[in-house]
C-alpha cells in the first residue's frame, strides 16, 4: 500500500512546482479583486434546478406522528447545583483590592420549557411541510 503524503509534504511539493515554473521564466498574471470568471458577470445566475417549485404538495401528519411515536424519551436533565465563584472587588479607580467567594444565585430551570417549545415549533413546521405529488 502506498503511504499517503502529509499536508506538509503536499505543500512543499506544490511550492517546489511553483518555484520551478517561475525559475523557468513563467509568470503569474494578477487578476483584480471582484472580477468574475463568468462570461456575463452582470447577468443573473442561471438556476440549476429544473421544474416549478410550487408544485402540488401532500400533507403528511400521520407519517410525522409515527416517527414521533418511535422517538426515545430524552434523558432526565441534571439538576443545577450552585457553586461559589471568585469575584474581584475593585476600588473607586478600578484597581483590584481583593477577591471574595460569592455564592451564585440559583437560576430558574427553563431547559425543559425550551426543549418543549422547540419541539412544538419543529412539529408545527413538519406538519405544515408538504411533499410534491408526481403525476
Amino acid at each position: 500500500m502506498k503511504p499517503t503524503k502529509t499536508r506538509r509534504e503536499l505543500h512543499a511539493e506544490l511550492q517546489a512546482q511553483i518555484d520551478a515554473f517561475l525559475h523557468e521564466g513563467g509568470n503569474v498574471n494578477e487578476v483584480p479583486r471582484g472580477l468574475s470568471g463568468r462570461p456575463y458577470a452582470q447577468s443573473p445566475l442561471i438556476s440549476i434546478f429544473e421544474g416549478n417549485s410550487h408544485e402540488d404538495r401532500t400533507p403528511i401528519p400521520d407519517v410525522v406522528a409515527a416517527i414521533e411515536a418511535r422517538r426515545k424519551p430524552s434523558a432526565p436533565l441534571k439538576h443545577y447545583k450552585p457553586r461559589p465563584r471568585k469575584k474581584g472587588i475593585l476600588d473607586d479607580f478600578g484597581q483590584p483590592l481583593r477577591w471574595e467567594w460569592v455564592e451564585e444565585e440559583k437560576k430558574p430551570d427553563l431547559s425543559g420549557f425550551f426543549h418543549w417549545a422547540f419541539n412544538e415549533v419543529c412539529l408545527q413546521q413538519i406538519l405544515t411541510f408538504e411533499i410534491p405529488v408526481r403525476q
